[in-house]
């Protein structure tokens, strides 16, 4: 299930921990545009408490300040005209600060989004970070997991939403195939998988779908398949 959604808006809400990325330079960690209008003097805050910490803006490190709502602050590595901020870096510091917030009610995510490229390396990012594999947890277990809302702000809806779904749908591609590969073999038979892959098509797709039994795969000479499935 996707938790993250497209905003606009500048402000925070009350239950929200604001992200924020941070270059990593010579004479210390450089605030990188984050599309919010930060006052002043929280600016300076944020830069006099990270001086506290040993927080250098390099790739994926993280940092927490106790302000406000909380400020989650992380790198993304040396960035300059010659060598420009990669979107696997960007990517990654995403899904970093997205584990990282384990238990938060929601965050608003303020990284450089200016591109609806960079727009899809943060939600990919994020989708991917938040992943639990919850099958075998009790309700309690699963609700002091990972956050439950998430909004990623840009500075052009229109121009981002495609790369919303587009990250999106990859997210839960590669979220499904974790799930498949978390579940012990003992609910995860041939039967139980080949109705898995079924269900994984709508009606409407123009993918059929045949499913060999084990009498179908002997017949064909499939020993190797076979002994697998007995492993379940």
């Amino acid at each position: 299930m996707s938790i993250t959604r497209l905003t606009a808006k500048k402000d925070i809400s009350a239950n929200e921990v604001l992200v924020i990325g941070f270059s990593h330079e010579t004479q210390g960690p450089e605030l990188l545009d984050p599309a919010v209008i930060l006052d002043s003097n929280v600016k300076a805050e944020i830069l006099s408490n990270l001086k506290l910490t040993n927080f250098q803006g390099k790739k994926s490190e993280i940092t927490f300040l106790t302000l406000g709502n909380g400020i989650l602050c992380v790198g993304l590595g040396k960035i300059s005209k010659t060598e420009p901020l990669e979107l696997e870096t960007l990517r990654r510091a995403a899904g970093a600060a997205a584990r990282s917030l384990k238990g938060k009610e929601a965050a608003l995510f303020a990284l450089p989004t200016k591109t609806a490229a960079t727009t899809n390396a943060v939600v990919l990012g994020i989708e991917l970070g938040v992943y639990t594999f919850n099958e075998f947890k009790s309700k309690t277990e699963k609700q002091n997991e990972s956050l439950k809302k998430v909004q990623v702000l840009v500075h052009d809806l229109f121009l981002t939403k495609p790369a919303l779904s587009e990250a999106q749908i990859v997210a839960n591609a590669i979220n499904n195939v974790r799930d498949l590969v978390n579940t012990p073999p003992s609910h995860m038979t041939p039967a139980i998988f080949a109705t898995y892959a079924k269900k994984s098509f709508n009606l409407k797709s123009k993918v059929s779908i045949d499913v060999l039994d084990e009498k179908a795969l002997k017949r064909q000479g499939f020993g190797a398949i076979i002994g697998v499935g007995q492993g379940s």
